[in-house]
């Protein structure tokens, strides 16, 4: 029970709020000492709270108890209209603010906490409307929730899209509604990385209902964007053209050169253009191009897109002169598992552990394992990135058929500036790092994709990377470079084509 209920259950007068005398506060001191007696469940904390507001603050409390939704909210009643007055007494949010910080917080944040697991965003968005009287802290922390419940929904998606039932409410009409209470930059930037993946998953299966519904429901939340809300709108305009079009052809599908395509909304890495004279630094940001409303070329672009991003990273990783290493600041403090990068590969929740493998380093180099999900055909998308010592053991859980590595290998990981065209920054003034020392052939070891289904030792012969399951069979890269001295592939699982 809070101050509200407490106030409601003793059928105060509320027109007397902002006019009480000392000696009728008395009385109704006495009237809560008395309901305590009758109802042990009633706080000794909240009676004291309750007389403390009336005494101290009538105005703030009389605003609460003139307003409709807040105090239905925290009275537990649903009266009607016509139980408030038109016009609330002049107040400034400020002042209501601190009143609710003080007295009724508590309460506010169980109700978010509890609505935002339970997935009940029509309540929340409801109740948002009057966000301007809520503390700011409470508003960050649900801000930062809803961040969190969207990074979910764009790993699993990722990661592993047949759980999409984990993640219903990215169906539903009052979970954008509710984001457009939040909005803000930073949420505008996690929405158009849910919108990528969805429509990843759309271009990939037509038919998908749930891509569908999503990207007509997310239709209801406005962006700070604008470029961004008229990709929003559009894509709900295409999505349910050609929902219709499906329809009405039946299961048989229509003719590739029917279907209207979706705007590719791109999340791009940008890199700056350094030299050797120059601390400049570039920062990513966000690039959406729109697609013309045909099928061709689409999957083409995406393809050309992801395959320059990955090749840009691994040119800066590994092609570089060392002598004309500057601004050198060496790392000795990562330890195995944890990830180097922060503007590229980014680490994700993992999956359950029942599916974990070893890779132990047996190399005298120190590793940095690249994990990357195969989306269509060959192409590849960034998980996740693990650092492991010469000598030491990684787990990664979660390992997926769908799952490559790569594996950059090198001594001495360190921020440093070249004369490089590629140049990714982790914040204004760092350079991501990498290794300041290349173990041999590193250039065409980066570039081998691995499908890893056992544990395994990773090691060096002859500047050569070999990787030994636990029967001892050495497992032999998926595309292997042109110029290497054919193998026998024993992996045969190669991603179908969709």
């Amino acid at each position: 029970m809070n101050i509200i209920e407490l106030f409601e259950a003793l059928n105060i007068d509320r027109t007397k709020v902002s006019s009480f005398t000392s000696e009728e506060i008395i009385r109704i001191e006495k009237q809560v000492n008395i309901e305590k007696k009758l109802n042990p469940n009633i706080e000794t904390k909240v009676c004291s709270d309750l007389i403390e507001a009336l005494r101290a603050f009538p105005e703030e409390f009389l605003f609460l108890l003139d307003n409709r939704i807040l105090f239905n909210f925290f009275a537990k009643k649903n009266y009607s209209r016509n139980s408030f007055p038109l016009v609330n007494i002049p107040i400034s949010n400020d002042r209501v603010s601190l009143f609710i910080s003080q007295f009724l917080e508590e309460e506010l944040t169980l109700f978010f906490d509890k609505s935002l697991m339970e997935n009940k965003f029509e309540e929340m968005d409801f109740l948002l409307e009057m966000k301007a009287y809520f503390p700011e802290e409470l508003i960050y922390n649900v801000h930062k929730k809803a961040l969190g419940k969207i990074e979910f929904a764009v790993t699993l998606l990722r990661v592993n899209p047949r759980e999409i039932g984990q993640i219903p409410y990215v169906q539903t009409k009052s979970f954008y509604k509710f984001l457009k209470q939040l909005r803000t930059i930073e949420l505008d930037d996690k929405l158009k990385l849910l919108l990528n993946e969805l429509v990843k998953l759309y271009n990939i299966n037509k038919k998908s209902e749930f891509a569908t519904i999503s990207m007509i429901e997310m239709s209801n939340y406005e962006a700070y964007d604008d470029s961004f809300s008229t990709t929003i709108q559009h894509n709900k305009r295409v999505v349910e053209s050609n929902r219709g079009l499906f329809s009405s052809k039946g299961s048989s599908g229509i003719p590739w050169s029917v279907v209207a395509g979706l705007v590719f909304v791109l999340v791009r890495i940008i890199v700056a253009v350094g030299n050797s004279g120059s601390n400049s630094s570039s920062n990513s940001y966000y690039d959406y191009n729109q697609i013309q409303n045909q099928q061709s070329g689409l999957l083409d672009t995406y393809y050309t897109d992801m395959k320059y991003r990955i090749d840009s990273f691994h040119v800066f990783l590994t092609d570089f002169n060392p002598k004309e290493i500057k601004q050198l600041k060496v790392i000795d403090t990562i330890k195995t598992g944890q990830n180097p990068f922060q503007t590229f590969y980014k680490r994700l929740p993992q999956g359950e552990s029942s599916n974990t493998k070893k890779i132990k380093n047996s190399t005298k180099y120190d590793i940095v394992v690249l994990e990357n999900a195969i989306v269509y055909d060959s192409i590849k998308t960034p998980i996740a990135a693990y650092f492991v010592k010469s000598g030491e053991t990684l787990e990664v859980a979660g390992i997926q058929t769908y799952t490559v590595f790569n594996f950059y290998l090198g001594k001495k990981l360190a921020s440093f500036q070249t004369a490089s065209n590629h140049l990714f920054i982790r914040n204004n003034s760092i350079v991501e790092y990498r290794f300041s020392e290349l173990s041999p052939n590193t250039k065409k070891i980066i570039k081998n994709d691995y499908r890893i289904g056992s544990d395994v030792v990773i090691k060096m012969n002859a500047g050569q990377l070999q990787i030994n399951s636990k029967e001892s069979k050495e497992i032999q890269p998926i595309n292997p470079p042109k110029e290497d001295i054919p193998v026998v592939e024993e992996i045969k699982d190669k991603p179908e084509k969709k």
